[in-house]
């Protein structure tokens, strides 16, 4: 397996806070907006950073785009 750069290999961690669907927008808002939660993040180690769902969502869709070309190329198969 080759690869046209290491660039194609990046790999990072990152953390989200998902709620079930349909959760009202008031209560998405009032638990990102919580200086709480953000310093017990923090006191994790984790950095809390700005976000919204919609740019959470376009994390995961590009992640799969990546991640799928990269196990496509691979080979790897199920057994």
């Amino acid at each position: 397996m080759t690869f046209g750069s290491l660039a194609e290999l990046y790999a990072n961690a990152w953390y989200g806070l998902f709620v079930p669907v349909g959760t009202p927008k008031e209560v998405i808002s009032k638990l990102m907006d919580n200086p709480e939660m953000r310093e017990r993040l923090v006191g994790l180690g984790v950095e809390a950073a700005p976000g919204t769902p919609d740019q959470l969502a376009t994390l995961l869709r590009e992640d799969l785009v990546h991640w799928a070309k990269i196990v496509k190329d691979s080979g790897a198969q199920l057994d």
